[in-house]
């Protein structure tokens, strides 16, 4: 064989290479960007998403579909892999052609969340969407029949939500035999029952979150059945029954069995009817990262006495019946950030060991029976964000040390979730807390859970003045001090509470005046220093003009339009109090008093005087005439 070579000039070789990478660069990303196909699929499906007359996704212009909102392509092939289009429909029911997003060969995300769809034309066409990882079609309106025709041609999907929607009996199924590997399944808010779930739900072996919650559940025999299973979501069901554990089906009390899940991280069993103890089995070198078993009717120690939870991060046990003390086996979990056990009968004093915990951040005991005085050691917690005593029997004073925790002093961001490393199949598991503020109480969740801060020791029985160093919390968002026994001045470093919203310190008795300043505090909305002994005027600008008079009434010598007592009249009193009015007539007699005697005094000083001066003067005359008398006799005697 010959091989014939064939000898080009240099540039003519750069230009074939050019041209050859070129080439190669054209069949990998096409010519300009998304492919023709999927772009006119796009434009499709945004027709059909406004039909008759919506106006959404407007921006979807221009050549590069790519660029497009809730659009990501594929970075060698340039194809679509994602489409998130969550609430995009204007109104009225939608019932897509799923032919449409058939033409996506290489999809990997579909989220259609919140778009009021009923059903679908031609469903079919699911069976192209086998690369499908994470389809998203909560709030919707789907039923059972819109869902199990073709569920089970994905056999790619790994996560899948299809809570708030209308499903009601999904037992007729097959179980989703087709997606073993399934590992996140949200169903929750809609009306599922035990016997809707069996017997496909015990199949899902590899499912490793399952959230139930807000259903009609009363039993969960197959959660042993999953064995894979990392993160239960069941709260706000109907799970109930005798204290007794039937069989496999949970009733009641929670199941030591529930131990036995030696991959379980997250368990969330909060708004049922579960009584009963905590079983000793679950708290026992868990693996729990959370645990919510809030407002039920538990009772018994808040905690078994060996618990041991070394990866806990948060643990709510809010409005339950436990008893005892706080329990000491929380030093075992030294990343605890948050610990809510509001409105149980938890006694004793509140532990100096609480001020160990480094990491927490939120720290909720309020409605139950502590007593005692606020521990110094809690001024140690340098994150903490939140701290709730209210509502329980504390006495003593306000520690002057508060100022020291540097989260009220200093900006700083708290997340309540899962770490990811916890288990790599969670996107981001978060948990949310109540607090009572401007009156109301209110949930806080993800960024507003991590920028809230807030102290409440209202209804308690604290007594002593306000420490003037707690102006030093510039970052502190919520104060509530009401309903105590505190005494003294308002102090004036409150006008540094530069980020203050909300201020209670009323029925107290606090005297002196509203400091002058305060009213500039920038985002102060709610107020209340009313029952006390305030007196001097109301500060009458900005913020506080947008205050009512329930604010602050009750402060008998507080001046201000709004008590209908007007600064500027002389004939009220300046005292601060009826004992303070009381001090002033005894001063005011007494000083009356000193006066007469002085007149008095001066009166006898000044008529013994004049006496005195009489009897000078005569003295004094007898002495001149004698000695006139003389001069006369040696004058004769001259002569």
């Amino acid at each position: 064989m010959e091989v014939v070579g064939i000898l080009l000039p240099m540039n003519d070789i750069l230009k074939v290479l050019v041209l050859v990478g070129f080439s190669w660069s054209y069949f990998l990303h096409g010519c300009q960007g998304c492919h023709y196909e999927e772009k006119l699929a796009l434009l499709e499906i945004k027709t059909s998403i406004n039909y008759p007359n919506g106006s959404s996704l407007s921006n979807w212009v221009g050549e590069d579909c790519c660029g497009w909102d809730g659009i990501v392509c594929d970075d060698r092939s340039s194809r679509v892999v994602s489409i998130v289009l969550d609430q995009k429909r204007e109104s009225g029911d939608w019932y897509p052609n799923v032919t449409m997003f058939a033409q996506f060969e290489e999809l990997i995300e579909l989220n259609l969340n919140g778009n009021q769809i009923k059903g679908w034309v031609m469903p079919e066409g699911f069976i192209s969407l086998r690369n499908v990882k994470n389809l998203s079609l909560s709030d919707n309106r789907l039923n059972d029949e819109a869902i199990a025709p073709w569920i089970n041609n994905l056999t790619s999907l790994l996560f899948l939500y299809l809570s708030d929607n209308e499903l009601r009996d999904l037992s007729y199924m097959e179980g989703f035999h087709g997606i073993q590997n399934l590992q996140v399944l949200h169903l929750n808010s809609n009306g599922l029952t035990d016997d809707s779930l069996n017997p496909w739900i015990f199949n899902l072996t590899s499912v490793t979150e399952l959230s139930l919650s807000h259903n009609q559940l009363r039993t969960a025999p197959w959660i042993y059945n999953l064995t894979s299973l990392a993160s239960a979501h069941f709260s706000s069901n109907q799970l109930a029954g005798p204290s007794i554990l039937e069989g496999n089906a949970l009733q009641g009390s929670i199941p030591s069995s529930l131990g036995k899940m030696t991959s379980l991280q997250v368990l969330d069993l909060s708004y049922n009817r579960l009584s009963g103890e905590i079983p000793q089995a679950l708290t026992s070198n868990t693996p729990l990262v959370l645990l919510i078993l809030s407002d039920n009717i538990l009772e018994g120690d808040m905690l078994p006495k060996f618990s041991n939870m070394p990866h806990l991060i948060a643990l709510d046990l809010h409005n339950n019946s436990f008893t005892g003390v706080l329990s000491r086996s929380l030093l075992d979990s030294p990343s605890l950030k948050f610990l809510d056990v509001r409105q149980n009968f938890i006694e004793g004093v509140i532990p100096s060991w609480l001020g160990d915990l480094p990491n927490l951040a939120s720290l909720h005991l309020a409605g139950n029976s502590f007593k005692g005085s606020v521990p110094t050691q809690l001024c140690q917690l340098q994150n903490l964000h939140i701290l709730d005593l209210s509502n329980n029997n504390l006495s003593g004073t306000i520690p002057r040390c508060l100022h020291n925790i540097t989260s009220w002093k200093e900006m700083s961001l708290v997340t309540f979730m899962i770490p990811k490393e916890v288990n790599t199949t969670f996107y981001r598991v978060m948990i949310s807390f109540a607090f009572t503020t401007k009156g109301m109480q209110y949930n806080y969740v993800g960024t507003p859970f991590s920028l809230m801060t807030g102290l409440d020791l209202s209804m308690n029985q604290i007594s002593g003045t306000i420490p003037y160093e707690m102006g030093d919390l510039v970052e502190l968002v919520s104060l509530n001090l009401s309903n105590n026994l505190l005494t003294g001045p308002f102090p004036d470093s409150f006008q540094n509470l530069k980020n203050l919203e909300s201020l209670d310190l009323s029925h107290n008795n606090l005297n002196g005046n509203i400091p002058l300043r305060l009213s500039q505090l920038p985002y102060i909305s709610s107020f209340s220093v009313a029952y006390n002994n305030l007196s001097g005027c109301i500060p009458w600008e900005r913020q506080f003009t947008t205050f009512e008079a329930d604010s602050f009434t009750g402060n008998p010598y507080l001046r201000g339009q709004l008590l209908g007592r007007n600064c500027l009249d002389d004939a009220l009193p300046d005292a601060n109090d009826d004992e303070q009015g009381d001090d002033e007539l005894k001063q005011s007699i007494e000083c009356e008093l000193a006066y007469y005697i002085i007149v008095a005094v001066s009166f006898l000083v000044g008529f013994l005087g004049v006496i005195a001066s009489l009897v000078f003067m005569e003295n004094w005359r007898t002495k001149c005439f004698h000695f006139v008398d003389k001069c006369e006799m040696l004058s004769n005697v001259y002569k």
